[in-house]
């Protein structure tokens, strides 16, 4: 099975391909509700009976599927929850009324929160999806977002002081927006007719990557708007850009060969090259419902391999890597239970992954395996920059509620920084 998540859209399949943010029920979660360590567990890899299944629940957008993708919109007519009282320790900012250009700066935080060993997240604890920020041990919460604005998707700037995310707001279309990560500086990139999602931050800091609603294209802009220039013209389908470590390639995932592939183009132009080119291998026809497919492309910091999570040979999501210039790809994994999320440490030498058992790390050639945490996680994850600690979501489904965690590599001091449920995709500033 395959579960594909990006923004705040979801992909729906019955057994397999995943593509959107999406439920996926009957896995156990195992909470930790005390900062405890945890030791790993050094069993066989993925060591995790074949009986143990997700039945996915899945908003697909391919034609493996038997429902249509819902592109990521809100309806206008959504009544939103009153936000509760907030806690002395989480500053609201209150947010301006959206221009059709350039929103005026944000209500300031004092004091400002100096760049730190920070992580950002999503939050539904004020009645809406919104974007904070806390210490790397839970503490000096802050939310940088106002009650109206539901937010999708972000990226940190490459120094760590801003973040680009995209979000509806007033019931509006949903648009990127910049803002320093003490609050101050709302500022919104894009107006077009369509919106847009997938926010992602270039190298140098420059320019910001994203998907417009209006064609399902990639587009790139500088970190002031102005500049868009289309970068694919497939004319829909291209999802969640990537921009290679030395800020020449974008790698997405995209439609258009009739299921979800990878793809890599120049950001100087031309046309984008195919990756992946999934495959049903078990002997007889493809199962009703079934699917194959790859997504959620993942550079490798010297910029010669691509990880990704694919249900490419038999419907089962497992982790692979290829090259980004082209050639086979090479399984990493080999379980036998859906694993997702690819994420390289900083210096290249382990990948860490999700799976329906817990989170686990890698060699890039597939070797030593080693178990983190039992902990049930359908998220993202990231590595801290210096590569000594690992960030996670627990969730029991997709868009289900969650906690934030931060673990060692090597399975030791598991940390929860968040208690009160429905946090995910934790990111590391830079």
């Amino acid at each position: 099975m395959f579960v594909v998540k990006h923004g705040s859209y979801f992909l729906k399949s019955s057994v397999t391909v995943y593509l959107s943010l999406l439920l996926l029920v009957g896995c156990q979660v195992v909470p930790v509700f005390t900062p405890t360590a945890v030791l790993p567990t050094r069993s066989s890899p993925l060591d995790i009976p074949a009986t143990t299944t997700c039945t996915p629940y899945l908003t697909p957008a391919f034609s493996l599927t038997e429902t249509s993708i819902p592109l990521p919109t809100i309806s206008p007519t959504e009544t939103p929850v009153p936000p509760p009282t907030i806690s002395p320790t989480e500053t609201p900012i209150p947010l301006p009324t959206i221009s059709p250009t350039t929103l005026p700066t944000a209500a300031l935080v004092t004091p400002a929160v100096e760049k730190t060993d920070r992580i950002a997240f999503l939050s539904f604890r004020d009645g809406n999806w919104g974007l904070y920020v806390m210490d790397a041990d839970g503490s000096n919460v802050l939310r940088l977002t106002d009650n109206q604005t539901r937010v999708a998707r972000f990226s940190w700037s490459p120094d760590g002081t801003r973040i680009a995310f995209a979000a509806q707001r007033y019931g509006q279309k949903s648009h990127i927006y910049v803002i320093d990560a003490d609050g101050r500086n709302l500022i919104q990139l894009t107006n077009n007719a369509g919106g847009n999602r997938n926010p992602s931050w270039s190298p140098d800091g420059r320019r910001i990557a994203f998907t417009s609603n209006d064609t399902g294209e990639i587009r790139v802009m500088d970190v002031d708007g102005s500049n868009v220039t289309k970068l694919t013209d497939f004319g829909g389908g291209d999802y969640a850009p990537k921009w290679s470590p030395d800020g020449s390639r974008i790698a997405f995932f995209s439609y258009r060969s009739g299921q979800y592939e990878i793809y890599v183009v120049d950001v100087a132009g031309g046309d984008p090259i195919q990756l992946t080119t999934s495959r049903w291998t078990l002997p007889g026809t493809l199962p009703s419902g079934a699917g194959v497919g790859s997504a959620e492309p993942n550079w490798s910091p010297d910029g010669k391999r691509i990880t990704f999570m694919s249900s490419r040979d038999d419907g089962i999501s497992r982790i692979y890597s290829v090259s980004a210039d082209g050639g086979e790809p090479t399984r990493i994994t080999q379980n036998t239970v859906d694993c997702l999320y690819p994420a390289w440490s900083p210096n290249g030498d382990r990948i860490a992954f999700t799976c329906s058992g817990g989170t686990y790390v890698v060699d890039p050639d597939g070797h030593n395996y080693l178990k983190l945490t039992d902990i049930v996680s359908y998220g993202y994850i990231e590595w801290s920059p210096d590569g000594t600690r690992i960030t996670l979501e627990s969730s029991e489904f997709h868009g289900g509620d969650g906690n934030i965690y931060v673990i060692d590599v090597d399975g030791n001091n598991l940390l929860r920084l968040t208690d009160n449920g429905r946090n995910k995709d934790p990111a590391w500033s830079p």
